[in-house]
């Protein structure tokens, strides 16, 4: 049989959860009943790299109502077959915040005392909070196995990229910041730990990976994996932070199998912050030929990010895709390690695509052409189709340049996801600029996604719009922030996330919902939609910063673009004028 000929019919596949969750009835694992159980805590490091010289739990051990206390003595293993993450600090502690001590006692007062009760000898050891002086001359080595604390590396290049740049008739080079990023999903962290009658654990998780926690729970504790059940809760949100085993779930398990009793182990939203697993700081350098009528001749990318102390264990290792038919391309990727909350999987693929997007944009307006335009010249048919699209519905050839005073539009194109095979998309976004309080502010999006076949149309939208969200918080105002490692931004209020106030009217094109779809249609992408919003950011970021410049006339350099950057771009402007 020609599995060509396969065909499995368009369904609404998703499922709508909204009226459990708005009505109350949704049941979190916080809001699991755990009558009797056992409060966790966890003692966290002070200091951001230190080597434990002793840990001495005697007094905790002693106090009347705690059942059970554990150090990284108690779990040798590494979490999920990582080679230097463990669920708890053995020999070191690499940022403020790592987990270094756990306790389950009777109530929260008394756990909370047993942890202040734990005495930690530390060795401070010299820390780094940015890529450059990690990996500078004489760094001390966070990991004995990264020299150089080069946590990861990518290199790929096709074609000759020299001769790429020596038959351009223009060149320009380009450097970007893209702030550090939490998931801050609105759920915080929490699990309880049943123990079984035959010393079997049950595990209620908020987990979008429950298959991950329970290989990892028995790794971790030496126990057979039938012997561990996991059931999810509805989980408030991952954005990354779920996709995988966090120690606190190893933890939990270790402090319930120690004490033989139920333990319910929740965390504060500052603990949740600590938790991170979000996308790095990223600094992109990028270079570009075009010809004078716009076709691309070659391009560079030079990617470094900040690291924390771990990554998440499905970090990729690939270089960026490319959008366009360009041949002669290169990308380098470096992920230094720091001492800072771990950081997820994020490759710099959606960071590297924005780079390049942003320096097109500036390069189209040197040369007095459309953006869209030589976006189109060098774009896929796919990719044509998209920018069509958006052309048709945000009126681009006559609006463009016609925006009242303080406002722009911009364009960006990108991928549903940080991989070759996912579908692309192209977006139209106006932003106006108040020039004395220096905030940008995104009225109308319009997006175009060519997804290959959408299993559910609506699904699809639905991820669509995740992603452009997910876009503008990274655009305009989400970002970490440390002093020598201490976190300044762990509540809902100093981390600004964009609610539906900041939330612009936001058009969709699906482009490739079929009636019917392939029989090997992917289960993960791109005709789901699971896991689009990473990608998609990376043409929200330029778009937006395109917008800026039509509606202030500046080209800025560094996201979020809050206020205070905005205004010192404009200051700059004013300056120079002068």
């Amino acid at each position: 049989m020609n599995t060509q000929d396969m065909r499995i019919p368009r369904a609404d596949a998703s499922q709508d959860k909204s009226a459990a969750k708005v009505s109350g009835k949704a049941r979190y694992a916080a809001d699991i009943p755990a009558n009797g159980a056992l409060v966790g805590r966890i003692l966290r490091a002070k200091i951001p790299h230190a080597r434990i010289v002793s840990i001495d739990v005697s007094q905790a051990l002693a106090l009347e109502g705690v059942a059970a206390v554990c150090t990284g003595a108690d779990c040798p293993a590494p979490l999920g077959g990582a080679a230097t993450e463990f669920p708890l600090a053995r020999d070191k502690a690499r940022y403020r915040g790592e987990a270094v001590a756990a306790v389950a006692a009777r109530d929260e007062a008394t756990a909370e005392q047993a942890i202040r009760l734990i005495r930690v000898e530390y060795e401070k050891l010299p820390a780094y909070f940015d890529a450059k002086k990690a990996m500078g001359e004489g760094a001390e080595a966070i990991h004995a196995d990264k020299p150089g604390n080069i946590l990861r590396e990518a290199h790929a290049t096709s074609g000759d990229v020299e001769a790429g740049f020596a038959a351009a008739e223009l060149t320009r080079e380009k450097s970007i910041k893209f702030g550090e990023v939490n998931p801050a999903q609105l759920e915080p962290n929490a699990t309880l730990v049943e123990v079984g009658r035959d010393g079997g654990l049950i595990l209620h998780a908020a987990t979008q990976a429950p298959q991950d926690v329970r290989a990892c729970v028995a790794q971790g504790l030496g126990m057979d994996e039938a012997q561990i059940r996991v059931e999810n809760a509805y989980v408030g949100g991952g954005f990354g932070a779920r996709s995988e085993c966090a120690p606190f779930e190893i933890i939990a398990a270790l402090l319930a199998r120690k004490a033989k009793r139920s333990v319910r182990l929740k965390q504060t939203r500052e603990e949740t912050f600590l938790g991170h697993r979000g996308r790095p700081e990223t600094h992109v350098a990028v270079k570009l030929g075009m010809m004078k009528d716009g076709r691309f001749t070659a391009c560079q990318v030079q990617t470094t990010q900040t690291g924390g102390a771990y990554a998440s264990r499905s970090a990729a290792d690939g270089a960026a895709p490319g959008l366009y038919a360009l041949h002669a391309r290169q990308h380098d990727l470096l992920r230094a390690c720091a001492n800072l909350p771990p950081c997820g999987g994020a490759a710099g693929a959606a960071e590297s695509i924005a780079g390049v997007e942003a320096l097109i944009n500036e390069m189209a307006g040197e040369l007095g052409l459309d953006p869209l335009a030589v976006r189109a010249l060098n774009a896929p048919r796919e990719l044509a189709d998209c920018l069509e699209a958006v052309k048709q519905a945000s009126g681009w050839a006559e609006r463009r340049g016609q925006t009242p005073k303080g406002r722009g539009l911009g364009l960006a194109c990108g991928r549903l996801t940080e991989g070759d095979d996912g579908g692309v998309a192209a977006l139209a976004l106006e932003v106006s600029v108040d020039e004395v309080t220096g905030k940008a502010t995104a009225h109308k999006l319009w997006i175009a996604a060519h997804v290959g076949g959408a299993l559910d149309p609506r699904a699809a939208e639905s991820r669509i719009r995740t992603g452009v969200w997910m876009g503008l918080g990274r655009a305009l105002s989400e970002e970490t922030r440390y002093v020598d490692g201490k976190m300044l931004h762990g509540n809902l209020l100093d981390y600004r996330m964009p609610t539906l106030v900041e939330s612009p009217d936001v058009e969709v094109v699906v482009i490739g919902a079929a009636d019917a779809a392939p029989a090997d249609a992917s289960p993960v992408d791109p005709r789901t939609g699971a896991n689009w919003a990473a990608g998609l950011s990376a043409a929200v970021m330029p778009a937006l910063m395109g917008a800026v410049h039509e509606a202030a006339g500046v080209w800025p350099h560094t996201l979020p673009l809050s206020p205070d950057r905005v205004s010192d771009l404009l200051d700059a402007r004013d300056r120079v004028k002068k």
